[in-house]
């Protein structure tokens, strides 16, 4: 057995992201810096990037017919625009308010912090009471894979300044933001958790909510595949091996993330229509969709 532990950081300077250079710049937000104009998107190289990571892995080599890894992640990945052009994730480059660009700190549209994966393989005993072309040459294998869920960009149906679609909502104190017995239909998060902007003096038309960008996370994946082979020795270099896989053997749900658009105070907030392989718009085995189960033959030589 050998056991690894070890960190692994990084640092990005200079990242892309968009702001827009024709927001106000004073209390009168609503008035452009250049009125003759809509808003001035600027790709800019402004953000900045940290992750902090915490990998350990296990393995194992053939201890009574067993042989596998198990490999735990802790880690945090924090940015200021995830991505420099709304390519992969809507509304992760562009700001809530241009004119406070550090208050786009938070964890990255594809922070994940906790993520487990264990592969286990184990040969089969041969069983002597059977014959041999039966009883040798089985093996079983399986891997399972348990992460926790991803920030949701959540922003309101508003329009937000000079019409960037970029507006989150404020928190309500003392509401749970998730709904408790949640369902893909009923919604993921509460709708009674979040309020429109309140007007105030640095936000005279309540353009900026509260609510931190990424601060809520979606739901968590687990999977469990499993196969099942038998190898046939059919001449000394020739073996034919005869596979049976299930993947999500325990057709176990896996959802993506919600709808990010909401409505405060009114619901549903949150549905989700899609599993994680669909959402990626690559559906496939093991990704999160439901139980797969396949046969077939393999000629080795």
């Amino acid at each position: 057995m050998a056991i690894e532990v070890g960190y692994v950081g990084s640092k990005g300077t200079k990242l892309t992201r968009l702001y827009d250079a024709n927001q106000g710049r004073d209390f009168a937000i609503n008035n452009p810096a250049f009125p003759q104009y809509a808003a001035v998107d600027v790709f800019s190289g402004g953000a900045n990037s940290t992750y902090n990571g915490l990998q350990t892995t296990v393995r194992l080599q053939q201890f009574h017919g067993f042989s596998g890894f198990s490999t735990y992640t802790w880690s945090k990945s924090l940015d200021g625009a995830s991505d420099g052009i709304n390519f992969n994730f809507a509304n992760a480059a562009f700001p809530q308010d241009s004119t406070n660009l550090p208050a786009e700190k938070g964890p990255s549209t594809f922070d994940t912090r906790h993520r487990w994966t264990t592969a286990i393989n184990y040969t089969v005993p041969e069983a002597h009471f059977l014959p041999h072309v039966l009883a040798a040459g089985w093996q079983m294998n399986s891997i399972i894979t348990v992460q926790s869920g991803r920030p949701i960009n959540i922003i309101t149906s508003a329009g937000g300044v000079n019409s960037n679609f970029v507006e989150r909502p404020d928190i309500v104190p003392g509401m749970n933001p998730i709904l408790s017995h949640w369902t893909p239909t009923t919604g993921y998060l509460n709708p009674n958790a979040f309020a429109f902007p309140a007007i105030t003096a640095r936000d005279p038309n309540g353009y900026f909510g509260n609510l931190g960008r990424d601060d809520i996370f979606g739901p968590g994946f687990w999977n469990l595949d499993f196969s099942l082979s038998k190898n046939f020795q059919l001449w000394e270099r020739l073996q034919l091996q005869f596979r049976s896989e299930f993947f999500n053997i325990f057709n176990h749900p896996n959802f993506a993330l919600p709808t990010n658009v909401i409505t405060p105070g009114s619901g549903p907030a949150g549905v989700i229509t899609q599993t994680p392989d669909v959402a990626q718009g690559n559906p496939g085995l093991g990704g999160g969709g439901p139980r797969v189960v396949q046969f077939g033959l393999r000629l080795q030589f």
